[in-house]
């Protein structure tokens, strides 16, 4: 169950930062899909590296992480989208009484 959480947040972290930073909403969360299935192929590899290479699950547990990563990118990409505009606008509206 501690695995599952600590996954949870290092795929929610992933399509926060890949929503951010890149523009464009579904390149974001593809980003974010192959960030969070690669993220989880390392955990794996490192955690308990002999069991990887024998268990025919493993690549379907980089499937389920990254098709997990997509959606939860799509749904945190969503609120960003709605939200950066005012974010821009305020910050142009900073930059207007500076200069």
């Amino acid at each position: 169950m501690t695995e599952f959480v600590v996954l949870f947040f290092i795929v929610m972290a992933i399509a926060g930062i890949s929503q951010l930073f890149v523009r464009a909403f579904w390149r974001a969360c593809v980003v974010s899909a192959f960030g969070s299935a690669l993220v989880y192929a390392l955990l794996v590899l490192v955690l308990t590296p002999s069991e990887a290479a024998t268990n025919e699950m493993f690549g379907a547990g980089i499937i389920q992480v990254g098709l997990y990563g997509f959606l939860l990118s799509m749904i945190m990409g969503i609120a960003i989208r709605i939200f950066r505009p005012a974010r821009n606008a305020r910050a142009d509206e900073r930059r207007g009484k500076r200069e």
